[in-house]
């Protein structure tokens, strides 16, 4: 089937384009760092390759200090002290390929560099959109397989819907080190499930204020709301849905557009009326703090469901405490 846009579409410039994508991209990770506390890092960095390799010295741990007895002279046991890799993996991808008739450009009566400056910011929102579902589909999946960060408020009996206590649940998987998260990314509905529950339950306390600003206390950290599929899980029964909600430490979810986009046009004479064709392309790289991607099984330019995939990531810390975060199930 032969599908070009016509004078209801846009017209497309490639340096106008261009410039307001990396404008754009640039705004929008410098505002997501910030909300996010740093939890969710994105990042505009060349990464040659499909891998991102970084060595780093495990915690030898607290085993590695002993009773000494000055009065002994047998021989010491010694300890090794490794390295470890965490490797973040690239997955290449592309937006549109857009074809549309030169004729719509003459009908339009407007600028058309103003209007290949909107599609570029478009195109940016698109782009980022889809590092943050690629992401916390890895996210969920290597930090699911990992039963230490991971509490299940779902097999408790009732109706188990977010909750200050079930978020205190989930913190306390990280012991001492809990105030390493510094953010909740959630979805929408355990988020008001949240604000509901808060409502009922505190509504004459000190959590007033915060109800009437419309927002939900979420135990002193920011909440990042995203309704990506890869925060549900669809189970069978009475209540179809699971909800994953991820207490992140900082740069517990790392996106970087490791590749310069490339922005490709051409004109197609081969239909009744002459299209212009616009294509961009660009790659970026998903790490996950405390994982290593998996070279082996993994491979090289994974799909979302390959990221999605909990043996591809291989925990590579010691501590559970050192890892992105943790993970709490819910009802919805």
């Amino acid at each position: 089937m032969t599908t070009a846009g016509t004078r209801d579409t846009f017209t497309i410039y490639q340096d106008e384009f261009q410039g307001a994508y990396i404008e754009q991209i640039a705004q929008n990770v410098d505002v997501m760092n910030a909300q996010s506390q740093g939890a969710i890092k994105y990042d505009v960095a060349k990464i040659i390759g499909d891998f991102h390799k970084e060595t780093f010295f495990p915690n030898v741990g607290a085993d590695a200090v002993s009773y000494r007895d000055p009065t002994s002279l047998a021989a010491a046991s010694f300890l090794d002290l490794t390295q470890a890799e965490i490797v973040d993996v690239k997955t290449n991808r592309t937006w549109g390929p857009f074809r549309k008739t030169l004729d719509s450009w003459r009908k339009i009566g407007m600028d058309p560099s103003m209007l290949s400056f909107v599609l570029g910011q478009q195109a940016s929102q698109c782009v980022l959109a889809d590092m943050l579902n690629s992401g916390v589909a890895s996210l969920v999946a290597a930090l699911g397989a990992q039963s230490d960060v991971v509490y299940d408020a779902t097999a408790l009996s009732g109706t188990n819907t977010l909750t200050h206590t079930i978020m205190a649940r989930g913190l306390q998987k990280m012991g001492e080190a809990s105030s390493k998260v510094v953010a909740w990314l959630l979805h929408s509905t355990p988020a008001f499930d949240l604000l509901i529950n808060q409502i009922s339950d505190k509504v004459d306390s000190g959590y007033g204020p915060s109800i009437y600003q419309g927002t939900a206390a979420s135990l002193g950290k920011p909440m990042i709301v995203t309704d990506s599929a890869s925060l549900t899980l669809p189970v069978s029964g009475s209540d179809p849905v699971v909800y994953y909600v991820v207490g992140l430490t900082q740069a517990g979810l790392q996106l970087t557009l490791s590749e310069q986009s490339g922005v490709m046009t051409d004109t197609d004479l081969t239909l009744a009326n002459a299209c212009g064709i616009v294509r961009a392309e660009h790659a970026y790289n998903v790490g996950v703090k405390g994982f290593a991607w998996d070279v082996t099984h993994g491979d090289v330019n994974p799909t979302d469901a390959t990221l999605a995939t909990a043996t591809n990531w291989d925990k590579v810390v010691t501590s559970h405490k050192d890892l992105a975060g943790v993970l709490i199930k819910v009802d919805g």
